[in-house]
């Protein structure tokens, strides 16, 4: 049975999301910190820019942190620079968190993330996001775990800018 191009080509670049991101793991397995707990974020549906070369999608997060508190975020998260195209898609990103010295209650994640990100997307998708900066650029963010649907393809420089959300509904 031939393989049709197109499904070769998703095939090749799932394949290379999964190497950068045993890279990152590989990468960031040495730094110093501890874990804080994990940030879940969520795309705003209908709030985002896709220009091909560069990209935002606005986002609300909740942070977990490892004692069972919680803080809300509110953002945006793209390509600054790369290739990003897709189509009605729906993302939502999960990270592991690493701080210096993590203090619950501060918002501590608020601030700005760059690194390299990468995904894929034909119906389902996935994708890794290695992110370094937050509050004084003491925050970690391990390669995130991307869930999505619609149809894409991206990688290049990836970025994210976090705001504590003191209004967000807790739930």
């Amino acid at each position: 049975m031939r393989i049709p191009a197109v499904q070769k080509w998703i095939l090749s670049f799932s394949l290379a999301i999964l190497f950068v991101g045993s890279l990152a793991s590989i990468a960031t397995a040495g730094e110093a910190g501890v874990k804080a707990g994990i940030l879940k974020c969520k795309d705003v549906p209908g709030k985002g820019i896709n220009l091909i070369i560069t990209s935002t999608t606005y986002i609300r997060c909740q942070f977990k942190d490892v004692n069972g508190g919680r803080e809300y975020y509110k953002g945006e998260t793209g390509i600054g620079l790369g290739v990003d195209l897709n189509f009605e898609r729906d993302i939502e990103l999960i990270f592991s968190v690493v701080a210096a010295q993590f203090k619950p209650g501060t918002y501590q994640l608020a601030g700005k993330y760059v690194g390299g990100s990468a995904s894929v997307a034909a119906g389902v998708g996935a994708g890794v996001h290695v992110l370094i900066g937050g509050s004084e650029k003491s925050v970690s963010l391990r390669p995130a775990v991307e869930t999505s649907k619609g149809y894409a393809v991206a990688a290049g420089l990836g970025y994210m800018y976090l705001e504590p959300d003191r209004r967000a509904k807790r739930k």
